[in-house]
This record gives C-alpha cells, sequence and structure tokens, in this order.
C-alpha cells in the first residue's frame, strides 16, 4: 500500500516538473514594426554631466536620493557620509528630526539633521524632475522617514520586543524541531512497513 502511494507521488512530481519543459517554447515572432529598434532620445549635455543618483539607505530604507555633487563630493559618497552619520546616532526614540533652510557659499538647500547634528543636505539638483515636488517638500519628507527609520530601529532594540521576537524565533524552532521527528518516525514506520512486506 504505502509503496503505490509512493510511486504516485514520484509520478506526480515528475508530471509536474515536466509540465513547465512543455510549456516554455519559444514565443512567436514579433511583426516587422515592432522588430525596429526605436530612435534614442538625443542626450543633452546636462545628462552626460549628471552624476549617477545614490540613494541614501538606513536600515534597509530609502530615506531620501541624492543627485547632485557637492564640493567634489559624488552623490554616493555624500549617501556613504550621510549613513555613517545617522548610524552613529544613538538608539532613542526621543530624537527630533528636523529640516532648516540653509546657505552655504554658492549652495542653497536644506540640512536634515536633529537640531544639534547635521547628517545630510539637499539641494535643489537633488530633486527628481519627475516627481513635481519642491525641495522643502522633498526635505520635509526626508525627514519624516528619518524620523520613522530612527524610531522603528529604537524599537526593534527595546527588550521587551528584543525578547518578545526571541521567544518566538525559540518558539518556530521548537515547533520545526517537532515537525522535523515526526517526519523521522513516520520515515522510519514506513521503512519497518516496507521491511516487512
Amino acid at each position: 500500500m504505502f509503496g503505490n502511494v509512493l510511486r504516485l507521488v514520484s509520478i506526480a512530481i515528475l508530471l509536474f516538473h515536466a509540465v513547465p519543459v512543455a510549456v516554455a517554447q519559444t514565443p512567436p515572432p514579433l511583426p516587422a514594426e515592432q522588430l525596429e529598434a526605436p530612435e534614442p532620445a538625443p542626450l543633452v549635455a546636462e545628462q552626460l554631466d549628471a552624476p549617477e543618483p545614490a540613494p541614501l539607505v538606513v536600515w534597509g530604507r530609502t530615506v531620501a536620493v541624492l543627485r547632485a555633487s557637492y564640493e567634489g563630493s559624488s552623490p554616493a559618497d555624500r549617501a556613504q557620509r550621510a549613513t555613517a552619520r545617522i548610524t552613529a546616532l544613538p538608539p532613542r526614540g526621543d530624537l527630533q528630526i528636523v529640516s532648516a533652510k540653509t546657505t552655504i557659499g554658492s549652495a542653497s538647500g536644506f540640512i536634515v539633521g536633529t537640531g544639534t547634528t547635521h547628517l545630510f543636505g539637499l539641494m535643489q539638483e537633488d530633486l527628481d524632475p519627475a516627481s513635481g515636488k519642491t525641495l522643502e517638500e522633498t526635505a520635509r519628507l526626508s525627514a519624516q522617514e528619518l524620523k520613522a527609520v530612527l524610531d522603528a530601529r529604537a524599537e526593534q532594540l527595546h527588550w521587551p520586543v528584543f525578547l518578545r521576537g526571541l521567544g518566538f524565533t525559540a518558539g518556530a524552532t521548537l515547533v520545526y524541531a517537532a515537525v522535523l521527528w515526526l517526519v523521522f518516525l513516520v520515515r522510519r514506520m514506513g521503512m519497518r512497513r516496507l521491511a516487512a512486506c
């Protein structure tokens, strides 16, 4: 009986894996008008010199996207330094994140920080032209996102939350071990029955 079930399961697995091979055939050829490549858009001088945008990612969440170079620093360098400053902050939920308008030399923009610590700056050139947002709005949204990231980080490091997560992990590990033990027992019983036949 167990051998018949095992054969049926084996056949089902083989059929399941064979179906994608039969379905994956070459697509029909495209009409001639779709084969022609579209004309590339002419490159503007600004696009040729524009540095690669760099997302400012803190603990897996994007806070802002930096697109402009500043005093010889590429957007990637600016993002790296800002990430280092942000991750050096103490994990407290009471940090106030603000954005303030500033002018340094010929560059003007917004500084996002804690009030006492400058974390990163946003300039007009950092804006995404397709978003339609103003620099002030982008700075405010970046400050709100950074505050949410820092609050979440402080909450993760809060002992009751940490211990609850540790408890869930231990419980899941025990359930997994119990399931493996049951699989082992059922397998052993099946092997005994097969040996007896």
